[in-house]
């Protein structure tokens, strides 16, 4: 990301993109929609190192993990949503150059 522009869009499409997963159905069951802040930020911080959707997973697992249970997301439970995170911020251009 470039610019602090770069990382309101980045946040914008992350947090679609989780909010929609929405693990443990919290939003869904009346949490605010505001829930995964904290999460959608560390997400947003580790996408500059992140080269492929795998490491989009694995970003999304070690934060997940770390909010809610250790291990409790691994990189293939939270594969669907990264590849989402991944193609949305690669036609946004905001992906690191490979």
């Amino acid at each position: 990301m470039r610019d602090r522009s770069d990382y309101k869009m980045a946040l914008e499409i992350v947090g679609r993109l989780i909010r929609a997963w929405d693990p443990y159905s919290l939003i869904a069951e009346g949490a605010p929609a505001d829930e995964f802040g904290d999460e959608i930020a560390k997400i947003v911080a580790r996408i500059p190192r992140c080269r492929d959707v795998e490491d989009v997973a694995k970003a999304i697992s070690a934060v997940f993990s770390d909010a809610f249970e250790p291990g409790g997301f691994s990189p293939v439970d939270c594969f669907e949503p990264a590849q989402e995170i991944y193609m949305a911020l690669g036609r946004a251009k905001l992906l690191p150059a490979a």
